[in-house]
Formats: C-alpha cells, sequence, structure tokens
C-alpha cells in the first residue's frame, strides 16, 4: 500500500503546481511582452466569446419591441467590437495590476496576485488585486494536457 501511495502523492503534487508554473510563465511573457509565449498561454477566441456573453448578460432586456431591436444592433456591434478589441495588446493592458505611469516597466502580477486555486481539475482561477481594489480575475482551462486562460473577469 506504501508503494502505491508515494506515486499517487508524487502524481498529485506534480498536478497541482502545473498551473501556478504557467502563471508563473504567463508574469514573465507580460514583462517581456513576449508575443510567442502569450500566444501559447492564451485562447483569444475564448476570451473573446466570454467577454461577449458578460456583455448581454449586462444589456437592458424589455418587452418593448423598439427596445428589443435595439438591443440586438447593439448586441451585433458590441460582438464586432469584441472581436476587434480583444487581442494580445488588450489582454496586456486589462491584465495590468496598477495603472500606467510614465517610464515604468511592466509591474509583476505575481506581486498583485492575492488569490490563486482550483474550481476542479480542469479549472484554475487566479485574482488580481484584492477584492476592494476592482480586481481581475483570470480563467485557466484545462484542455488536451494544456493549460491556458480562457476568460478575464474585470
Amino acid at each position: 500500500m506504501r508503494y502505491l501511495m508515494l506515486p499517487l502523492f508524487v502524481f498529485t503534487l506534480a498536478f497541482g503546481s502545473w498551473p501556478y508554473v504557467h502563471v508563473l510563465r504567463l508574469d514573465r511573457a507580460l514583462i517581456q511582452y513576449d508575443h510567442a509565449t502569450l500566444g501559447t498561454l492564451l485562447n483569444l477566441d475564448a476570451i473573446r466569446v466570454e467577454r461577449k456573453r458578460v456583455l448581454e448578460l449586462h444589456a437592458v432586456d424589455t418587452h418593448n419591441p423598439v427596445s428589443h431591436a435595439l438591443h440586438q444592433v447593439a448586441s451585433v456591434l458590441s460582438g464586432n467590437s469584441v472581436d476587434n478589441t480583444v487581442t494580445l495588446d488588450w489582454v496586456r493592458e486589462t491584465l495590468r495590476p496598477v495603472p500606467a505611469r510614465p517610464n515604468e516597466d511592466y509591474p509583476s502580477i505575481l506581486h498583485y496576485a492575492s488569490f490563486a486555486f482550483f474550481e476542479d481539475p480542469q479549472h484554475f482561477v487566479v485574482r488580481i488585486r484584492d477584492l476592494g481594489e476592482n480586481p481581475i480575475h483570470l480563467r485557466w482551462t484545462l484542455r488536451d494536457w494544456v493549460w491556458r486562460v480562457t476568460a478575464i473577469y474585470d
């Protein structure tokens, strides 16, 4: 039994630390503005889809036909703007933990991360800044044995 527990413990420890390594890689890629690494760590299509979903949830929905038509037009326009807006540059500026100051290097998100833990075995959440300070939440998803950011909530 003891010989079975040691490999299980090692596997659990390795799997539990795996997303933290990816958070460290994301931090280094943001600081160095490494497009290649950011491209592998971010699923921009999933981030865009989630951003559109959040925008639609916040839209006012009434039973008035004119308001409903305006809502549909606004939904199409916001969907197109999200497709054009959510880029690597947008992600980098959104994840910036403190406002930009002239001649300042990009700050490390690790210094401002206040929470990072599993939601379930396939989802991992990181909170940048404390709850009272307009935090940014990153949702990582494990798909095909690769951890990637699939949603950014501000």
